[in-house]
């Protein structure tokens, strides 16, 4: 029985201990009646569910502020002990960014709502969540709100483009936007951008104000990423703000590559659409299988793929049919890293009928 086919039975699961997803897990038929379903709680991990149980307030925008977390149902606060610089960057990646700034103590930025429910928080930087970091555990803090603690952000956004994939960059550093210089900015930078946008990568790099100038100063200039760091931080630069003679007329600017999938009973599941050059379209489904599901699922922000499939099964698409001949191992990041017969080079019995999903 596949994955998918056990979501849709009664089961008694045994033996859940580090499996990724019941699937994997052993199971057997059952006879229970729904006055004997199960409820769990879990710690959010996700970064597109995560946001939903962590805010950050008081600051000059939803990218910094005091630090609340909501704990069923209700919103709480950290208390500033040993609260530093590591465990700011996991509350900001739980919160959908990519790294701190700063952390801060003392309610710098006002006092939060709710009791004060963690102290001690010791993190190595590295975690998802708070719940992996080390603590004095939940609800042992005796701190008032005076000890709130607070982190700062690092922000991007794009503006000018056609959407929220593309346009000029914008970097927001201690709650100021600002832009980065063109000069020397290529597809290993968009590449790093991208990702910090949240976004699998970069379909175009741009200079010279593509997209138009952007907001406040020049900030950042000279990238010279590799492409695969996570944060232009741990890219060679010139440093924050010596950017010499750089202005917007020189701004760069990005266009990064989107995937959704329509037509299913949520935004989990459905037919592969994705967005190259403004424009969506499909994947024929030749040689299509899991290893492939799953690279796509780990692009649209999911931690893997319980079934894939063929023939149009969620509907069929519009616009250009752009891959065919998928054959991944499943453990790319993103499917420009995957074997095909190449962007719209396509076999001529590929038709709608054969989108993927």
């Amino acid at each position: 029985m596949k994955a998918y086919d056990v979501l849709k039975y009664s089961v008694t699961l045994v033996e859940i201990s580090n499996e990724q997803n019941i699937g994997s897990c052993g199971y057997r038929k059952s006879t229970c009646s729904h006055s004997q379903d199960v409820g769990i709680s879990c710690v959010r991990t996700n970064r597109l569910e995560t946001t939903e149980a962590i805010r950050l307030i008081g600051g000059t925008g939803p990218y910094e502020g005091t630090v609340e977390l909501n704990v069923n149902g209700q919103w709480v606060t950290i208390c500033d002990t040993n609260f530093d610089k590591h465990d700011a960057d996991v509350v900001c990646r739980m919160a959908g960014y990519t790294s701190a700034i700063q952390a801060f103590s003392n309610a710098h930025f006002g006092h939060g709502n709710g009791s004060s429910m963690l102290y001690n928080v010791h993190c190595s930087g590295h975690e998802d969540h708070l719940d992996s970091c080390g603590s004095s555990g939940w609800f042992s803090s005796t701190c008032t709100h005076d000890n709130d603690a607070g982190v700062a952000c690092l922000g991007v956004q794009f503006v000018g483009g056609t959407g929220p994939h593309e346009g000029t960059v914008e970097i927001n550093v201690n709650g100021e936007w600002g832009t980065i210089c063109g000069s020397y900015f290529d597809m290993n930078d968009a590449e790093v951008i991208c990702r910090m946008a949240g976004y699998s990568r970069a379909l175009q790099a741009y200079s010279n104000a593509h997209f138009g100038p952007g907001n406040g100063s020049v900030i950042l200039s000279t990238l010279k990423c590799s492409g695969n760091e996570n944060i232009i931080d741990s890219c060679g630069s010139d440093g924050w703000y010596k950017t010499g003679t750089c202005a917007h007329s020189t701004d760069a600017g990005v266009v990064c590559l989107r995937i959704r999938l329509v037509g299913g009973a949520g935004p989990f599941e459905g037919r592969v659409e994705l967005n190259i050059n403004g424009q969506w379209g499909t994947i024929c489904d030749n040689s299509f299988d899991l290893p492939d599901a799953e690279v796509i699922c780990k692009m649209a922000g999911y931690s893997r793929a319980l079934q894939s499939f063929t023939t149009g099964h969620f509907g069929v698409g519009a616009g250009p049919i752009y891959l065919d001949s998928l054959q991944c191992s499943g453990h790319e990041r993103h499917l420009d890293s995957c074997a095909s017969s190449g962007l719209f080079k396509i076999s001529s019995s590929c038709a709608y009928s054969d989108d993927v999903g």
